[in-house]
């Protein structure tokens, strides 16, 4: 497992997990997923009963089509908070990944987050560790159901969370610089 700073600058505060034997770190992978549109429609068919349910009711088609427009308006809405800085206000990573529950909180380090999509409704999520003053991110999901739970895809993504805070505890990086 290794820690990818995501943009070049030497002060920017977002990291993605390479997990072994992957090519591509999880940030780059999730996103090259959201745009794939036979990934989309593969997702949305074995997930049919979720997309039609009361809350999101819409056609596989209709599905891809609104996935890709977020994924894209998604990835620069991380590039536009990346160049805002770090200062704890709206449009910035604080802002953008919000404690994944309320235990979380209580936390000094190794919260566990989301960030979601930028429209209403969306059922796209970007999964992350905090780690001091950066975010980690570990995996994302579309997620079509109440709780993470309540389907395989979602319950990964909270494995990979608790997966990667205990391997950032055990190799003893608190900071910013033992991410590097």
């Amino acid at each position: 497992m290794e820690f990818i700073r995501i943009f070049a600058e030497e002060n920017s505060k977002l990291f993605a997990v390479q997990y072994d034997g992957e090519e591509k770190d999880a940030f780059e992978q999730l996103f090259e997923n959201w745009l794939d549109a036979e990934y989309l429609f593969d997702f949305f068919e074995k997930n049919e009963i979720d997309l039609n349910s009361k809350f999101y009711d819409c056609s596989i088609v209709d599905a891809v089509r609104i996935t890709k427009r977020e994924a894209e308006d998604f990835r620069e809405l991380i590039i536009e908070t990346k160049e805002n800085g770090q200062i704890k206000d709206k449009g910035t990573l604080y802002s953008l990944f919000v404690a994944l529950s309320e235990s979380e909180y209580l936390l000094n380090n190794f919260k566990k987050h989301k960030a979601y999509g930028p429209e209403n409704k969306t059922w796209l999520r970007i999964y992350a560790i905090e780690v001091q003053d950066c975010f980690v991110i570990t995996g994302g999901a579309i997620k079509l159901t109440r709780t993470m739970n309540e389907r395989e895809h979602t319950t990964l993504e909270l494995k990979k969370l608790e997966k990667v805070k205990e391997e950032l505890k055990s190799l003893g990086i608190y900071d910013q610089e033992g991410l590097i």
